[in-house]
């Protein structure tokens, strides 16, 4: 945006040539407030000084928010400025927007008619407010009139943070969450078994590992392995000879072998001192 060369509260004496404007009135000026989302009205008075029997001044009536003013920013309209700063010492500012055209009903020669505009600003900060035949506020010719107002009560909402608690040591005790006890189930109680005494234990388990009919070998035996008999009978006696029926003997071992042979030579001698 150019720098501007209307005043504040302009009104010009000879628009195109033909026109004059009264001063603007029906709002209120900078840098008195009004507050966001007001109507603004805006009023002018034209007159027709041509010799022309009627006519109507061309252009529209303009509206400009301006959100700085000498580099200082106003954009919540929170500094207090008047219309001329606004209008003459604007640095920052949105476009230009269009309200409405002008009336173009016509005015009859030397009569005066009085044109009355409503505006709303949605945002804070100044407002420039004129008519003219352009946006481009840089040639005052081309301005009927302008006035500058101050809109206030804008609020920004900021949320609150939210955060979750952590236990910490307050006053020199740790903080503790309580949990329930859990409860143990009772455990079965085993019943005791009778004791076996250890002679018949060791016995029972050597008993089971040797085979039916064999010498046991913690009864002097000589190995795990002693004398099958088969089904005849323990041993064969015929004609006072030892006889061994058909599989009676089973040698395991040579150390069973030996023990085995002794056996059967002490078995003879009895044998013949008992004259069989």
């Amino acid at each position: 945006m150019g720098p501007v060369a209307a005043l504040a509260s302009y009104w010009n004496s000879s628009y195109e040539g033909v026109y004059s404007s009264s001063a603007p009135r029906d709002y209120e000026a900078a840098p008195a407030g009004t507050l966001v989302g007001t109507t603004v009205t805006y009023t002018f008075d034209v007159t027709n000084n041509g010799a022309v029997p009627a006519g109507a001044p061309g252009g529209s009536l303009y509206v400009q928010r301006i959100t700085a003013i000498d580099g200082q920013s106003v954009a919540a309209g929170n500094a207090s400025f008047s219309e001329a700063d606004a209008a003459d010492h604007a640095t920052a500012a949105d476009p230009a927007q269009v309200v409405a055209p002008l009336d173009q009903s016509g005015i009859l020669f030397d009569m005066t008619q009085t044109q009355s505009y409503q505006f709303t600003p949605a945002q804070c900060g100044y407002w420039v407010i004129w008519t003219g035949s352009t946006a481009n506020r840089t040639d005052q010719a081309d301005i009927l009139n302008q006035g500058a107002i101050r809109v206030t009560g804008c609020t920004t909402s900021t949320a609150s943070p939210t955060y979750t608690p952590t236990p910490r040591r307050t006053g020199g005790t740790r903080l503790r969450v309580a949990h329930p006890a859990a409860t143990a189930s009772p455990s079965p109680t085993a019943t005791p078994s009778p004791a076996a005494s250890p002679s018949a234990t060791a016995r029972s388990r050597r008993d089971a590992a040797l085979p039916v009919g064999s010498v046991d070998p913690g009864d002097g035996g000589p190995g795990p392995v002693g004398l099958l008999v088969d089904s005849h009978g323990p041993l064969g006696i015929s004609g006072g000879n030892l006889a061994i029926g058909a599989g009676a003997l089973l040698l395991a071992g040579l150390g069973g072998a030996a023990w085995v042979l002794r056996e059967r030579l002490r078995l003879r001698d009895r044998l013949r001192r008992l004259g069989v």
